[in-house]
């Protein structure tokens, strides 16, 4: 079957999004994924070309994402429908996965040429869930928390979580932390990706350790970068921190294999109750043993390795000590492989387009 996937959002960077993991499952499954790339108003002079199974659409301005009553770009989900629906006949597509990015291209059309199916990556107040679910819209959700948020609209909520392929993380950790230019006898603990908590609390935890020989690595930028710098200036151990900025694609796994702790420092609120950490992921599958704040989602996992604590330096202090003497097994990957979730994609897709009962309901 054709399906067209939309993209996230306009990709500067060049990292993949959860966009092209998908295609990745729909490709093992043998269908035949096309991606829709946005282009930003600020690309407007670049050269439009298309190539194979990927195609471009450009977007005009817009700020919906900071707009106050969640505003949307009318001018955007017109124009872009519009272009969809050209692609839609022209490729003869069989169904549309369609992201909940309503600040880049609104909502999608109640009604449409072929079957939409909702990509739930990112938490909804309950008026825009029901927006996108419409009439038992089909949807896919990133984590077992938003499925449930879903299920309140939909009885098609499947939880689809974006695949990681473990492969990548099979260095011996000691051959990583050479590779990485650390010794072997440091404790490393790292934070990939500069998701955390504003409050910072995990720096104090880690600056009041009473281990010896501790480094922990900060990989990535973001708005928290700056804050970081200088909660590393005031700390009284400065030289246990370590800044790398960002690191390219290629070179993140062994970053991950290296660590001895990944931490997964959040806040308790929605966002981060309902989000699906990759990096916990990640970590688990490169051996080492994770910490975080209390999260429902990870709650669900039960991983051996991940501990859960209260979203303080206390907390993590605490923690990080028991992490360093645990021979814990790691958790369970099953369910985030790509052969998993291509199987499971493959499942709704039937039940979308063949109405097959094998196939309908949630997937867990």
């Amino acid at each position: 079957m054709k399906v067209l996937l939309l993209s996230i959002s306009p990709n500067q960077s060049g990292n993949r999004q959860r966009t092209d993991y998908l295609a990745d499952a729909l490709r093992l499954a043998g269908h035949e994924p096309y991606i829709v790339r946005w282009k930003s108003w600020r690309q407007f002079g670049a050269h439009n070309e298309e190539i194979t199974n990927q195609l471009s659409i450009q977007l005009l301005p817009t700020a919906a994402k900071w707009l106050p009553n969640n505003k949307i770009p009318i001018w955007n989900q017109t124009l872009a429908w519009m272009k969809i629906k050209g692609i839609v006949r022209k490729l003869k597509i069989d169904a549309v996965i369609c992201p909940n990015n309503w600040y880049v291209i609104g909502y999608p059309p109640h009604k449409f040429e072929v079957p939409i199916i909702i990509d739930y990556f990112d938490l909804l107040s309950d008026e825009m869930e029901q927006q996108f679910l419409v009439k038992d819209r089909t949807a896919l959700c990133t984590s077992i928390e938003l499925q449930i948020r879903a299920s309140r609209w939909t009885k098609n909520a499947h939880w689809i979580p974006t695949p990681i392929d473990t492969s990548k993380f099979c260095i011996p950790k000691i051959e990583a932390k050479k590779l990485i230019g650390i010794s072997p006898d440091t404790l490393l603990i790292s934070l990939i990706g500069l998701t955390a908590s504003r409050k910072l609390y995990f720096m104090d935890a880690i600056d009041q350790l009473d281990i010896p020989n501790v480094k922990c690595l900060l990989i990535g930028d973001g708005e928290l970068a700056d804050p970081i710098r200088q909660k590393i200036m005031e700390s009284r151990h400065p030289d246990r921190f370590e800044m790398l900025g960002k690191v390219p694609y290629s070179e993140v796994p062994k970053y991950f294999c290296a660590s001895d702790i990944g931490l997964y420092p959040g806040d308790e609120d929605d966002y981060y109750q309902c989000a699906c950490p990759i990096k916990v992921l990640e970590y688990t599958a490169a051996g080492a043993e994770v910490v975080s704040n209390e999260l429902r989602e990870l709650k669900h996992w039960g991983f051996p390795n991940v501990r859960l604590v209260s979203p303080s330096s206390e907390g993590f202090q605490e923690a990080i000590r028991k992490a360093v003497t645990s021979q814990g097994n790691k958790g369970e990957l099953e369910q985030f492989t790509l052969s998993t979730v291509s199987k499971n994609i493959n499942c709704v897709l039937h039940s979308v387009l063949f109405n097959d009962a094998a196939c309908r309901g949630a997937i867990i």
